[in-house]
């Protein structure tokens, strides 16, 4: 089934494969019939060259057009052509030949009959799909089956093994080969579909591959990304590990007052521009987007492994999203539109880190205290009217003094410990 872009990309790849393969393979032969012509008859010279070299400009454009997103209407004639090529052969074999030379010389004729068929068996693995394989194999063995019961229903056509019977006898099939020939379409079959079945499942991983990276591009920054694929991922499929983490919380200021009267949709584009923004800001500092809630944005710094300055990063991201912010409210202003403002908490500590979740549904997440008090400080700029807290934790760590309303024992709502927060206007 191709249910997604990426996987529908690689079958996007094996139909230019093989468009291609079949462009080179028809001028191939149309410039040995202008070379050394086989055909008998004056249409025969003019037909098999203008057959093949049609279908050889109909499979380059199928190759240089083929697109995701008209994928199935340009396979579907793809498997067209192959059939009306065959069948425009066989027509022009027929009006090309004289039929008492045909038949009083049919055992050399079945001699040929089988590789046509094989040899578009074969090519059928480059559509890189089981089912297409099987579909072309079954259709070129049903076609030399039926062209051997026709050769054999001939009056006077009998086995041999004795090769002078065979070379002077038009009407003796030469059994060893014939039996050789049976074999090898069998044989070619059966490698075929395995083949093809190999593919099939390579190209699902790679599809699968492709889309966990896709994931992983839309929670980490560019460069965590990069460190992730280059550990094989490693870190991020670890069970659980304990680890020094920045855990940063944004929520918007009044967001429910504010959206009560708006149309649903204006309220999805508000909070996705906002998100967007925040998002940008977090990776360009190499943070993590740990989840959306509602209008609210979770990130983590040292997530899934630490970058040697994680408190520093967070607080540099409060610091692009507090600039961010302005622009917005500038550019809002210009267009008349309501003042979005936000507020920010960032705390430091210790975090579980981990696939969080049963069978059905697994989430890269941090849990912790460290967590739950970050969540707190983002409220708590309500209470003291101010855009950013951080905790004490936090400010030890920068490299840089910043200018504070310090308080030394804030109490969070549920911990028995009080920390230091410093309440900052950025």
């Amino acid at each position: 089934m191709m249910n997604n872009d990426q996987l529908i990309s690689r079958y996007v790849s094996g139909l230019k494969m093989v468009s291609w393969v079949y462009a080179m393979i028809q001028m191939m032969v149309v410039f040995s019939q202008l070379l050394i012509p086989t055909a008998s008859t004056d249409l025969g010279k003019f037909g098999f060259p203008t057959l093949f070299l049609t279908s050889s400009l109909l499979n380059a454009a199928i190759a240089l057009n083929t697109r995701i997103e008209n994928y199935r209407p340009l396979l579907f004639l793809s498997l067209l052509l192959i059939i009306l090529t065959n069948i425009g052969v066989a027509i022009l074999t027929n009006l090309d030949n004289d039929p008492l030379l045909v038949e009083s010389n049919v055992g050399r004729i079945v001699d040929y009959q089988f590789a046509p068929g094989i040899m578009f068996i074969v090519v059928s693995v480059l559509y890189l799909r089981l089912t297409i394989s099987a579909f072309l194999s079954a259709l070129f063995v049903t076609s030399i089956v039926i062209q051997q019961y026709m050769a054999l229903s001939i009056d006077g056509v009998f086995f041999s093994s004795n090769l002078p019977v065979v070379f002077s006898d038009g009407l003796a099939i030469n059994l060893d080969w014939f039996v050789l020939n049976c074999l090898f379409v069998v044989f070619t079959v059966i490698v075929v579909t395995v083949t093809s079945w190999q593919f099939d499942k390579v190209t699902n991983q790679a599809s699968n591959f492709e889309r966990a990276n896709q994931v992983l591009g839309r929670y980490f920054s560019p460069e965590v990304k990069d460190e992730i694929e280059n550990s094989r991922f490693s870190d991020i499929t670890e069970v659980e590990k304990s680890s020094l983490v920045g855990v940063l919380f944004t929520d918007i200021n009044g967001f429910t007052k504010m959206t009560e009267t708006m149309d649903p949709k204006d309220v999805v584009r508000l909070v996705s521009e906002y998100q967007s923004k925040m998002v940008a800001a977090i990776f360009s500092s190499g943070g993590t987007v740990d989840k959306f809630i509602g209008d609210a944005v979770m990130a983590t710094f040292g997530t899934p492994t630490s970058r040697g300055n994680d408190a520093q990063n967070a607080f540099e991201c409060a610091r692009k999203m507090q600039i961010s912010m302005n622009q917005w409210s500038k550019e809002r202003a210009e267009k008349k539109l309501p003042q979005i403002t936000h507020r920010i908490g960032i705390h430091f500590g210790p975090c579980i880190i981990g696939n969080i979740g049963g069978d059905q549904r697994v989430e890269f997440t941090v849990l912790g205290d460290t967590v739950n008090v970050a969540n707190r400080l983002c409220d708590a700029c309500k209470k003291f009217d101010s855009q950013v807290i951080i905790s004490d934790a936090v400010a030890k760590r920068l490299s840089e003094e910043i200018k504070s309303d310090f308080e030394a024992n804030f109490s969070i709502p549920g911990r028995t410990e009080k920390i230091g927060i410093h309440k900052l206007q950025l």
